[in-house]
């Protein structure tokens, strides 16, 4: 009998998660459709904005307009790994920013309090992901305790 009330419990749990996932994926589709309506109306009026001359298609003109702490996250994503304090100014003013080592200091300090930046010491500064490797430490082994063939070194 437990048997058969486990199935009949586990078969309803299938049904209903069936059904909660068709309503995310019917979720889904309309944000998918909402999101393409508003991208077309940004480029509508991004368009228009600079026809106008509000805003500039040169991307050195779009690095000017972000504030120091957008410019110096978009800074470490162009670089695409943790980099020192003055690479991250150079690309900076590569752009035609006019921060210094200071201001970007502060920036990444700003940005670090709401974790969106991670500094590894020495003026190095990382975003969450450029972060991937994992160091294991293990322990010596013990003299005499029995050893794995795949440790040993081979000729």
């Amino acid at each position: 009998m437990e048997l058969e009330e486990a199935l009949h419990r586990l078969r309803q749990e299938v049904k209903v998660l069936v059904t909660e996932r068709n309503e995310y994926q019917s979720r889904i589709t309309m944000v998918d459709d909402q999101l393409s309506i508003v991208k077309t109306q940004l480029d509508a009026l991004e368009e228009v904005a600079e026809r106008f001359g509000v805003i500039s298609s040169d991307p050195s003109a779009q690095w000017l307009q972000m504030n120091r702490q957008d410019a110096t996250l978009e800074a470490l994503r162009e670089l695409g790994a943790p980099s020192h304090l003055s690479v991250i100014v150079d690309r900076l003013v590569g752009h035609g920013r006019d921060d210094t080592k200071d201001s970007t200091s502060a920036a990444l300090s700003v940005l670090k309090n709401k974790n969106m930046v991670i500094s590894q010491g020495q003026g190095i500064w990382a975003l969450p992901e450029h972060i991937t490797t994992v160091t294991v430490v293990t322990p010596a082994p013990t003299v005499g305790a029995p050893v794995d063939a795949r440790y040993l070194e081979s000729g």
